[in-house]
């Protein structure tokens, strides 16, 4: 795979840069605060973010509860079932579906998409954030 470094300025978040980007890539970064996860909750298709820690889950769960932007956003953990779940796809298949979800509660999440008869693989862009963090994690995981 080849290399393209792309600059992201003092000031500057991804969201500036994005037409720099290629499609179908990996991207390494590992400056944090630049706003890609804000990016792709406020982008316009349903969504599976996962991220290695519930204070992240809760702060943008929160923040993005009463939104005006077309979106409605779920944090998947442990406290949360499968019936809260599938009961939020029902509620908003009008909206933008944004999943935001730890790795040990992915499984909870596909067994409701099945549940629902939903393709979620075609359906949904899956999103690894600090997949570092992930990787780094996985003996604890």
């Amino acid at each position: 795979m080849k290399k393209k470094y792309i600059i992201i300025n003092k000031g500057q978040y991804l969201k500036d840069v994005l037409n720099q980007i290629p499609s179908n890539v990996i991207i390494r970064k590992n400056l944090t605060g630049i706003g890609a996860t804000t990016l792709e909750i406020e982008f316009g298709r349903n969504s599976i973010i996962i991220l290695p820690n519930l204070p992240v889950i809760y702060s943008k769960e929160s923040k993005y509860r009463n939104n005006a932007i077309g979106v409605a956003v779920m944090g998947v953990h442990g406290d949360r079932s499968h019936l809260e779940i599938i009961e939020f796809l029902s509620k908003n298949k009008d909206k933008h579906i944004k999943f935001l979800v730890t790795p040990e509660s992915y499984f909870k999440l596909k067994e409701c998409f099945k549940n629902q008869s939903i393709d979620y693989k075609k359906a949904y862009f899956l999103l690894f954030d600090e997949c570092d963090r992930i990787c780094k994690d996985i003996d604890y995981r």
